[in-house]
């Protein structure tokens, strides 16, 4: 994770640790009024890693997380926009990538309502939140809340994970579970994103688990198609009114984790050409 600007201020040695004693009203707000550019140059061992693929594989640029706006450019090619702190992004950049001195830019674009800085104390509380409400979703509590006083920079920068992902033709995202308990027994919607990044169309089977469950589904997507695909407990009576061993908090229980897995098998082949799991 490259961090966000106020972090990599600290890490050049250019402000204090704002952790640290009063430092957070040592650091002005002046080092933060403008847009930021973070420039990435994979090494030659990533590079090797997902450039060498198989037929159907693509190369996706993902971010996990950016703060407030940013413009991706991959050796100089715009490749797209990512809006909103908590909005994640993949950009499909096979053809941009040479193996060799390849550049990755992103401009960061600074929160549009900055807002006034607040030092909360005894004396004065002040109100929470402010100007910086209206350019949410944010971190609309770094401009100040309850006892933070405000965080300079508001975060902006790329606060979470980037990464090139190889990936096959048919791609699964965003796993979910939601349970729904009646006299201990639990009745479970499963769902999971699918698409089709391809230029052609692919038929197959997607197959799930949770724990020793099993469910399948026959699955038809043309190329670039994606949407949700769900397994009901009406659909899938395996699904419901399961005596399963519950998470609960600290305290109250064992924090019992179980793991589930999809995975899409096209037709005609006996294996996945793409899984994930969770728990």
């Amino acid at each position: 994770m490259p961090g966000t600007v106020l972090y990599s201020y600290i890490a050049a040695g250019a402000v204090p640790d704002p952790g640290i004693a009063d430092n957070n009203l040592q650091i002005s707000e002046s080092f933060f009024n403008s847009d930021f550019w973070y420039r990435w140059t994979p090494s030659v061992a990533d590079l090797a890693r997902t450039v060498n693929r198989s037929e159907g594989e693509s190369l996706i640029l993902s971010f996990d997380g950016i703060n407030w706006k940013a413009d991706v450019y991959v050796n100089g090619k715009y490749v797209g926009n990512i809006a909103g702190a908590f909005k994640r992004a993949r950009f499909d950049i096979t053809d941009l990538i040479k193996g060799v001195n390849d550049v990755v830019a992103v401009r960061i674009i600074k929160p549009a309502h900055f807002a006034a800085v607040k030092e909360k104390n005894a004396e004065s509380p002040d109100f929470n939140g402010g100007q910086l409400g209206a350019d949410n979703p944010t971190f609309h509590a770094t401009v100040g809340w309850d006892w933070i006083p405000t965080v300079r920079g508001r975060d902006m920068g790329i606060w979470n994970d980037v990464r090139i992902e190889k990936v096959e033709a048919v791609t699964l995202n965003d796993p979910l579970v939601q349970s729904k308990i009646t006299d201990g027994l639990a009745s479970m919607t499963v769902s999971v994103k699918v698409a089709d990044i391809s230029s052609k169309s692919v038929s197959g089977t997607l197959c799930g688990t949770i724990g020793d469950i099993e469910f399948a589904k026959k699955v038809n997507l043309g190329p670039g198609e994606s949407g949700t695909i769900m397994f009901t407990p009406e659909e899938y009576p395996q699904l419901k009114n399961q005596k399963i061993a519950l998470w609960w908090p600290n305290g109250y229980g064992e924090p019992t984790l179980h793991k589930a897995t999809f995975a899409f098998i096209p037709d005609g082949e006996a294996e996945a050409i793409t899984s994930t799991d969770w728990r």
